[in-house]
């Protein structure tokens, strides 16, 4: 696969109680409509860290372009429902979109995987980076061999801020690695012996497990 697609990051604090209509509406209403409006994924997970309270979803995207259509405004931006229903829930929203500098795949670099490839996802973001270049030599030679040697890890993505979405700002980090694991337990253990064994703190972590999923059945080239 020569085109990498960009990863859309929303992540929702959610009121007590608010997780299964959230997740009703994404799946019967919402995910369509991110595909119907050129999504190549659609894809919203559970945190496991924060008691149904917090939920995150991550699409593919091919760029910031999509977000200016006017299916895009017709059928996501002028949901009724969304307005009235569910952003109501909401007690924080983060939007941000970002680019996969660099990918590992059972030990060895895999510029093409589709997301996600599993069913469990841990996200942390790194500080302290001024290029990709600084960031893409620490994730090669300081996290990689610790992924490569976890159990039940299957992929590995570090991204970069790129681009702006219109409509709610972004708490994240300019740099965040998207893990993928077979299993929360791995996910967890690793994210625990990470903390101990390599020279640059990670903050903003969260574990989730896939709550809800539709593809494109476009390719992506």
């Amino acid at each position: 696969m020569s085109f990498t697609p960009r990863l859309f990051l929303i992540r929702l604090t959610l009121k007590q109680d608010a997780y299964l209509p959230f997740l009703k509406w994404f799946a019967v209403r919402h995910a369509p409509a991110l595909i119907e409006c050129g999504f190549y994924s659609a894809n919203s997970f559970l945190s496991l860290t924060n008691d149904q309270k917090t939920v995150f979803n991550l699409h593919e995207i091919s760029d910031t372009k999509v977000f200016e259509s006017e299916m895009y405004r017709d059928l996501v931006l002028s949901d009724d429902d969304f307005r009235t229903n569910i952003i109501p829930t909401f007690e924080h929203r983060s939007n941000t979109i970002f680019r996969q500098v660099s990918q590992l795949s059972q030990g060895s670099v895999d510029s093409g995987s589709r997301f996600p490839s599993t069913s469990h996802v841990a996200l942390f973001s790194i500080e302290g980076f001024g290029s990709d270049n600084s960031a893409v030599t620490y994730f090669d030679s300081d996290i990689a061999p610790h992924f490569a040697a976890a159990k039940g890890f299957a992929h590995a993505r570090l991204c970069t801020k790129d681009g702006e979405h219109p409509s709610g700002p972004s708490s994240e980090s300019n740099w965040i690695v998207v893990s993928e694991w077979t299993s929360a337990t791995d996910a967890n253990t690793f994210v625990n012996s990470l903390a101990d064994s390599t020279t640059r703190p990670f903050k903003n972590l969260e574990i989730g497990t896939l709550a809800g999923r539709l593809r494109s059945t476009k390719n992506i080239d």
